[in-house]
């Protein structure tokens, strides 16, 4: 599959980002504000209008330092959730 980056804004603060659409229904944002995050396209769906959100995941994101962890926010269908974690990096 082909990984091509393009510039585009990040979903979370709006600055000018870099992004990925990843193998796995993600998108992978670098952004210079906030950081480095996956994001699934349903989550993104989900949070178009969710300020609070996006701004804890942001300040989440700029602190996290440890480059064999990332930041990932999915949509759980079954409870109807938009959720973000620290997670381990995919290889």
């Amino acid at each position: 599959m082909d990984t091509e980056t393009f510039e585009t804004h990040c979903f979370l603060c709006g600055a000018a980002a870099r992004c990925m659409d990843t193998g796995y229904g993600n998108r992978h944002f670098r952004c210079p504000k906030c950081g480095e995050y996956e994001i699934s396209h349903a989550a993104m769906g989900r949070l178009d209008t969710s300020a609070d959100f996006k701004t804890h995941a942001s300040e989440t994101i700029s602190r996290l330092h440890d480059p064999d962890k990332i930041y990932e926010i999915v949509f759980d269908a079954a409870t109807g959730l938009v959720s973000g974690s620290v997670v381990t990096r995919r290889q």
